[in-house]
C-alpha cells in the first residue's frame, strides 16, 4: 500500500510539474508523510535543496523525529529518520 502512495504522489507531482512547485512545502510535507506514515499537517519542513541533477533534498521533522529526505524521478524518494 506504501508504493501504490509514493507512486501517486510522485505521479501528481509530475503531471502538474515540479519546477512550479518547489517553493510549496506541502509538497515535501506530502512526500515525507507518505515515507514514514506521519501525518502530513504535522510534518516540519526545512533546509529544502534542488540539486543540478534535478535531485530534491529536505529535513522532515515530525512525532519527536527527524528525517532527510530525498528524491530524483528516476531513484525515488527515500526519507531516512536521522539518529540524534
Amino acid at each position: 500500500m506504501k508504493k501504490i502512495e509514493i507512486g501517486l504522489l510522485i505521479s501528481i507531482t509530475l503531471v502538474f510539474g515540479l519546477g512550479g512547485c518547489r517553493s510549496n512545502p506541502v509538497m515535501y510535507q506530502q512526500f515525507t508523510s507518505a515515507d514514514t506514515g506521519c501525518k502530513t499537517d504535522e510534518v516540519q519542513i526545512s533546509g529544502v535543496q534542488s540539486e543540478l541533477n534535478s535531485t530534491e533534498k529536505w529535513t522532515a521533522t515530525c512525532e519527536g523525529k527527524t528525517y532527510d529526505c530525498t528524491y530524483h524521478s528516476s531513484a525515488g524518494l527515500d526519507c531516512t529518520e536521522v539518529e540524534e
